[in-house]
């Protein structure tokens, strides 16, 4: 404990599937060890010559060991390795990077150049490091900077390894020193970007927090479950590919500015190109709810102004008869209520208005044909009536609507950042077995 560092013990600090937890062989004096989730601020601790500061961790059951032992057990905390730190509220950080294997495709920015030679019947094959690993964007209007790249390390160890390892990473410059929570806040947000970008989730694999005026690098564990083996994605699937943009900056800061009101729409679009999905009907709900967020607070609108609508809505309240009661009579208000609101349909049209018709003979979609199968689907999943059992979406007909509904998304979404709406279609076109896929239903002979 730092208020008592020369009360020292012996423990092990792991983590299973993301789950970080140590146990201490013994107990802090300070520490009850009856006082069960009990948040201890800071721990301090050293493991394999390297410094840990553990924060937030919560103290778990004590068990006992023989001959007569206890063993102190905390989890649920955050660990920084490579340095003690004071109180997390205290700590500040000037930058903080993260690595993702989809940021090396998505940034194109290839690190190493690869060249072969044959000479005389002898073929050499040589590796070199490029001058410039990286791109710089910004700084946006919270006066961040950002780069992308790939970072390099070398390896030599005599008989073991000749070379080095290259790992695709993204790097937020802060205006000012940061928090820990706010520095993490910033990357989750930043992955959510990268995400809307590469078309697929793209999730952090390392993060590195650096303090101020100083370059070195101080590792993040952070209690999420740990990064999946994934394929990394082909470059021509890129969605948003960074060579389409010689400058960054004005979507970073349209992202900076918007991601309040596009937050809700963002993350049930997140859950939708999740490695691991939903089964199909939940993820065209979760989309049809996307779309309806995006409208109501990016564009919003209502059928009638809330001054003009409220006499109205007041006459229909004071119209239900006196013999409906209790929950009916709640129902029924609470209809009222929200009945100034704009229905799926209408959110949907006004959407896609600014669209062209060529937009959706390029995606494969009938634009009024897509807006009802939407609307009724988002309907028949919900309320699931048992007349409209044989109505519902299923099969090819199912999967269709889905990805037209997924492409459609994405497009409304990074139209708003600033992305050239010809740019995102002629990129799903080019990998159409990744946005654009289309399935035939099967039929009798």
């Amino acid at each position: 404990m730092p208020s008592s560092p020369k009360d020292r013990l012996t423990g092990k600090l792991s983590s299973q599937l993301g789950n970080l937890e140590l146990k201490l062989l013994g107990n802090f004096d300070d520490i009850d060890v009856n006082m069960r989730r009990l948040v201890v601020p800071v721990i301090h601790g050293v493991g394999d010559v390297t410094e840990f500061t553990l924060w937030r961790a919560v103290q778990g059951t004590a068990t006992f060991k023989p001959p007569g032992c206890i063993e102190q057990t905390f989890r649920r905390m955050r660990v920084l390795a490579g340095g003690h730190f004071d109180n997390e509220i205290k700590e500040r950080f000037s930058a903080i990077e993260f690595e993702a294997a989809q940021i090396g495709p998505w940034s194109t920015c290839q690190p190493v150049e690869q060249s072969i030679q044959d000479t005389q019947g002898k073929t050499t094959v040589k590796f070199e490091m490029r001058a410039e690993r990286s791109r710089r964007f910004g700084p946006i209007a919270n006066g961040n900077t950002y780069e992308f790249g790939s970072e390099l390390k070398t390896r030599n160890e005599p008989y073991v390894t000749y070379g080095f390892d290259s790992a695709p990473t993204a790097r937020i410059n802060f205006a000012s020193p940061q928090s820990c929570a706010d520095a993490i806040a910033h990357v989750e947000k930043m992955t959510d970007f990268l995400t809307l970008m590469v078309g697929e989730e793209v999730e952090q694999q390392v993060i590195r927090l650096y303090v101020p005026e100083a370059r070195s690098e101080i590792s993040f564990l952070y209690e999420f479950r740990p990064p999946r083996q994934r394929k990394l994605i082909d470059e021509q699937e890129i969605l948003v590919p960074l060579p389409l943009h010689d400058d960054l900056t004005p979507i970073l800061n349209k992202w900076h500015q918007e991601q309040i009101r596009m937050a809700d729409t963002v993350a049930l679009l997140c859950d939708v190109l999740d490695p691991d999905p939903p089964a199909s009907h939940i993820q065209l709900l979760l989309l049809a709810q996307a779309l309806e967020a995006f409208h109501r607070n990016v564009i919003g609108g209502e059928y009638l102004s809330k001054e003009e609508y409220e006499p109205t809505r007041k006459t229909l309240v004071g119209a239900i008869p006196a013999s409906i009661k209790g929950d009916h009579r709640s129902s029924l208000d609470s209809r009222l209520k929200f009945g100034n609101e704009l229905s799926l349909r209408t959110r949907l049209r006004q959407l896609f208005e600014p669209l062209d018709d060529n937009v959706f003979s390029n995606l494969n979609t009938d634009r009024k044909a897509f807006i009802g199968d939407l609307v009724e689907a988002r309907n028949d999943f919900t309320h699931w009536v048992q007349e409209r059992e044989q109505a519902r979406p299923n099969g090819a007909h199912l999967e269709n609507l889905l990805k037209s509904a997924l492409a459609l998304t994405q497009l409304i979404v990074l139209r708003h950042l600033g992305v050239g709406v010809d740019r995102v279609v002629s990129r799903m076109k080019n990998a159409p077995w990744r946005y654009l896929r289309r399935f035939e239903p099967i039929k009798d002979s």
